[in-house]
């Protein structure tokens, strides 16, 4: 079986070691210093998966990854981030330039095997998704109003699974391309709208609870309420008068799908089996750690 291809990129040779040790029995592994030598060796050989330290000279993580991916062949590599930045802002700006997944600098052995395990398995599934909304046709469908008719059709939602997927048809109405994250006593659902949420989308989504403000960057949006965190990836930034009141409307269909959540009985959930939410284990850890060059 072939293995696995990884990049490394990282402008300290000691940190490029330490991977290098990490993964070396299970993946073929490339090491490089900067993001030019990065982009020069992409053109040359075909790689799964790259992990990237974000604090380079010349051309840093974020540079790089947004020229990965201009290339049509790497669109749908992931981009893992290696950063000792912690705060939401800086995931923020990793997942704008196209990270799928951020690695908080010292790394744990299990935790980074963890990471590159999942995010190759995530690559590999069936991208898209198809939801039967036919349930749902007729309710409301002398409404002009997307908001009012998700509001009538919310009541016959009986699962978070029937909610999430009524919620994102609404917004697809508005032209969004969004995730959504609900949180019940199941543990959190994450789903997206044409494809399988990003491991970084789900960080995103569990980092907002509890933060009353809409966190805004570039064209991202991301807020939360009760039970549920949504993130917008195309709110139109250029025509600012539209931009208020699509929030507006996101902020009343938060309110109406956390009302339904609410109402939805532990016994009528059933636990989704897409796209889990990736259970770290951190019980071991190595002796020598990366640096937080």
């Amino acid at each position: 079986m072939t293995r696995k291809h990884i990049m490394v990129v990282d402008d300290t040779p000691a940190n490029l070691l330490l991977v290098l040790r990490v993964l070396e029995e299970d993946y073929r592994v490339t090491c490089v210093e900067s993001g030019k030598e990065c982009l020069d060796r992409l053109s040359e050989q075909p790689v799964d998966l790259i992990l990237m330290d974000m604090l380079m000279p010349k051309m840093n993580g974020y540079e790089c990854c947004r020229h990965i991916k201009q290339e049509y062949h790497y669109h749908l590599t992931p981009v893992i981030f290696l950063s000792g930045q912690t705060q939401l802002k800086d995931k923020l700006k990793g997942y704008e330039a196209g990270g799928a997944d951020y690695l908080t600098k010292p790394c744990d052995i299990h935790e980074l095997l963890n990471k590159v395990e999942y995010n190759l398995n995530v690559v590999a599934k069936s991208r898209g998704r198809i939801f039967d909304f036919n349930s749902f046709a007729s309710i409301g469908s002398q409404q002009t109003d997307p908001v009012q008719q998700f509001q009538q059709a919310s009541v016959h939602c009986h699962t978070t699974e029937a909610l999430s997927e009524l919620l994102l048809n609404t917004l697809n109405c508005f032209n969004f391309d969004a995730c959504l994250q609900f949180r019940t006593g199941l543990g959190p659902q994450n789903i997206g709208l044409t494809d399988n949420c990003t491991p970084l989308e789900e960080t995103l989504m569990k980092e907002v609870v509890g933060n009353p403000n809409v966190m805004e960057f570039a064209r991202l949006i991301l807020c939360a309420s009760d039970g549920i965190s949504l993130l917008i990836k195309n709110m139109p930034t250029d025509d600012p008068a539209s931009c208020r009141q699509l929030k507006d409307t996101l902020a009343t269909l938060l309110t109406h799908a956390s009302h339904r959540l609410s109402k939805i009985p532990a016994h009528g959930e059933r636990q989704s089996t897409l796209n889990q939410s990736l259970t770290h284990q951190n019980t071991y850890s190595l002796e020598e750690r990366l640096g937080n060059e």
